[in-house]
């Protein structure tokens, strides 16, 4: 009877919980695409569309690393402001940069998109695939306030790629801001 009570009095809690991770999901999910929507036209603009975009291209010419192959890896930021600028408004330099993407290619194509709302990392997407070992992996991870809220796979997981994938959110800010250096 005892289980039964505490059941009936934390079953409620659990999916309250639940709720509000829904709602987050669904507000970042909104976020993204609106973001992606605002993007899409900017690469053939003629006219301003209100976005910065910066590029860093390793190995464009495709030359063969010594025992990798062909290696290429291209890192795509976008953002909205100026770092110094967002610290100013908004008291954090990270404010200006709304999304990375990583494509890299190689023996195996790997990629990432880090969505960030004020600073933060609030969605991030990575995909591996190697033919040759007929190996795919696809990971969807959503983020509150620098900790996971949600994740969704498709391969083996276990919580250390999850946080690494976190890490590699907070590099890819470092390297935005440190394209600024000279500013």
């Amino acid at each position: 009877m005892r289980y039964f009570l505490y059941f009936l009095l934390f079953q409620p809690f659990v999916s309250f919980q639940q709720n509000g991770v829904d709602e987050k999901i669904t507000e970042i999910d909104s976020y993204v695409m609106k973001l992606n929507n605002e993007l899409e036209g900017c690469d053939s603009a003629d006219d301003p569309c209100g976005w910065y975009k910066t590029v860093i291209q390793i190995n464009e010419g495709n030359q063969p690393w010594r025992a990798v192959g062909v290696y290429t890896e291209k890192i795509t930021f976008w953002y909205d402001d100026q770092p110094e600028f967002a610290e100013e408004e908004h008291g954090d330099k990270n404010a200006a940069l709304h999304k990375v993407s990583v494509h890299v290619l190689s023996t195996y194509e790997m990629t990432y998109d880090f969505y960030y709302s004020k600073g933060k990392v609030v969605k991030a997407l990575h995909s591996f695939l190697n033919v040759d070992e007929d190996r795919k992996e696809e990971k969807l991870l959503y983020f509150e306030n620098g900790k996971i809220i949600n994740l969704k796979t498709e391969a083996t997981e276990n919580q250390s790629d999850s946080e690494t994938i976190h890490q590699q959110s907070a590099h890819y800010q470092r390297l935005f801001l440190l394209t600024f250096l000279n500013h």
